[in-house]
Parts: C-alpha cells; sequence; structure tokens
C-alpha cells in the first residue's frame, strides 16, 4: 500500500472542521477557487481519483439539477461556478449559510456518486510545478478564476500549495513560495515603495491592495514580483 493522498472531499471535509484555518473570510466564493486549486494539483499530480474528477466536471450540474427539483423548476444555469449558482437562487441570506448549504450539496453529491468510475480520464505526462501553474493562470486568468481579482488568485494558490503538501508531491517551488514569498515582498516593499511599511496582514493579497488602486493592477503586479521571487530564489540556489 502507497501513502494515502488526500481527494477532494477529504478535503472538504477539512474546510468544513475549520475553514478560518483556511480563508481569512468564510466565503462560498474563497472555498470555490480553494478546492479549484487543490483539484488542479491533484489532476497534474495524476492523483485525482474519480470522486474528484466528477466533482470537478459533474458538481455544477447536479446542483442545478438539485434547484429545478428542490427551489425552481424553471431555473436555468447562468453560469460555470457552483459558487455564483448558490448565490443565483438566493435561498440564502448570508455567507455562512451559503457555505453550509454547499457543505450539505457535496455531502449528497459525494455519497451519490461513491464508487462510481470517470469515463474520460486522461493522464499528464509532465506535472506542473507551483511555478509553472502561476504561468498558467498569468497567460488566461478568466481560465482559473470567477473574476480577475487578487483574492481569487491567493485562493486558488493556496489551494495548489494546500493539496502538495499534504499530498507530498515534492514541489519545491511550492515550498519555497510558501515559507518566503511573504516576507520576500515585504522585504521588496521597504526597499522599492515604503521604507516604513510593515506586515499588516497573514493573507498576500491584502498586502497588494494596499499598494495599487485597483483589482487588475494588484494582479499585475503579483505577477511581476513572483517572477522576481522566483528568479532570485533560482539564483541563490544555483550560487
Amino acid at each position: 500500500m502507497g501513502k494515502f493522498k488526500m481527494n477532494v472531499r477529504a478535503f472538504i471535509k477539512c474546510i468544513q472542521k475549520n475553514p478560518k484555518m483556511f480563508v481569512d473570510e468564510v466565503r462560498i466564493d474563497y472555498i470555490e477557487h480553494l478546492i479549484v486549486g487543490f483539484f488542479i494539483c491533484n489532476n497534474v499530480n495524476n492523483n485525482a481519483a474519480d470522486i474528484d474528477l466528477r466533482f470537478h466536471a459533474y458538481f455544477t450540474g447536479w446542483l442545478v439539477n438539485w434547484i429545478q427539483k428542490n427551489i425552481d423548476r424553471k431555473y436555468r444555469q447562468h453560469c460555470f461556478s457552483w459558487s455564483q449558482t448558490l448565490k443565483d437562487i438566493e435561498i440564502t441570506s448570508n455567507e455562512t449559510e451559503a457555505v453550509k448549504l454547499f457543505f450539505d450539496l457535496s455531502d449528497k453529491f459525494f455519497k451519490q456518486n461513491e464508487n462510481k468510475e470517470y469515463p474520460h480520464k486522461t493522464v499528464c505526462n509532465k506535472r506542473a510545478t507551483l511555478r509553472e501553474y502561476i504561468k498558467l493562470i498569468e497567460k488566461k486568468p478568466q481560465a482559473f478564476l470567477n473574476e480577475v481579482r487578487i483574492d481569487y488568485l491567493e485562493y486558488v494558490i493556496d489551494g495548489f500549495k494546500v493539496c502538495n503538501k499534504i499530498n507530498d508531491f515534492d514541489d519545491d517551488t511550492a515550498v519555497q513560495f510558501h515559507y518566503y514569498f511573504s516576507d520576500w515582498l515585504i522585504n521588496w516593499i521597504q526597499s522599492n515603495r515604503d521604507k516604513r511599511y510593515e506586515k499588516q496582514h497573514f493573507f498576500w493579497y491584502h498586502t497588494f491592495r494596499d499598494l495599487t488602486n485597483d483589482e487588475e493592477e494588484a494582479v499585475t503586479l503579483f505577477f511581476t514580483l513572483c517572477d522576481k521571487f522566483f528568479e532570485e530564489y533560482e539564483n541563490e540556489k544555483l550560487s
């Protein structure tokens, strides 16, 4: 028996037990981006189980069917995102209720899909590191984010990092980013923008919002500084 690898179902249970361990605000859109990042990491490392693949491919459609059967039989899907779909039906009055409903419905989905194979499996011939994953997001952020926003970007990256750490995929770029990027960012700000700036947030997306005027500018600056961070890391490793 090989070492157990965590799947999406188990990860969602971890979030449910202690959501503040993963997100600074308990919001359904943040949780979705976290889960997307986790799934992608499992998938590119050829670790996605049938239940992972079925959740990624089918959950939104399953949710629409549930809405039509239980809430509004005339409902028509307006978006691919399941967090946006949950908000679309307006049966919850706040984020706490929306998150609880997601946990309840995802549990129903997983029970209905237990031990079912996913028919369209593929094998990734080359694993993607966190650094490569970030470059993929930079090329086409709309493929990964519901909106191009710095907070969504952090959570879709965090999900990838968490998956890499829990499942021990031996991605050195993810380890370096996890332990050093936030402090490196503060040092860069003090050297280039404001020598008196002090770290005020655990989540780095807040720091980028401190530095910029809008989401597009914050996201662009992140990609620029991320490149600098990894270049410095590579130079130090080779020296």
